[in-house]
């Protein structure tokens, strides 16, 4: 592949240098005929980007799903819709000692003791 895209590169090169020598017309179907193989890899790339990240999205997406498999599996929930069981009791007034959930207040009421001296 490699060899290939330096080949192909090589040979526009040369065909732009050698579109020099030419006369009007001849020199105008070489410039169009790179500006045209330059347009199609440019094409062909923009495909292949689009491709890959595409691709990567689809990762992306496996590796959140399996993330939230595994961290109901970790915590030991019954349940795979755990966030969603989550926001029904926040939206329903469910408190966490009922519901068996995390706890959702995370402000700890304790004193801090400062030393004055």
């Amino acid at each position: 592949m490699e060899q290939y895209t330096e080949n192909y590169c090589w040979s526009l090169v040369q065909m732009a240098c050698d579109s020099r020598l030419l006369d009007l017309d001849s020199r105008n179907r070489a410039l169009q005929t790179i500006a045209t193989n330059v347009e199609e890899a440019l094409h062909v790339k923009h495909q292949v980007v689009c491709a890959l990240r595409t691709f990567a999205y689809i990762l992306y997406t496996v590796n959140i799903v399996g993330q939230i498999f595994l961290l109901n599996t970790f915590l030991g929930n019954r349940s795979k819709w755990y966030g969603l069981q989550v926001l029904n009791d926040l939206m329903n007034g469910r408190e966490w000692e009922e519901s068996g959930h995390f706890p959702r207040v995370t402000l700890c009421d304790f004193e801090v003791k400062v030393l004055r001296g």
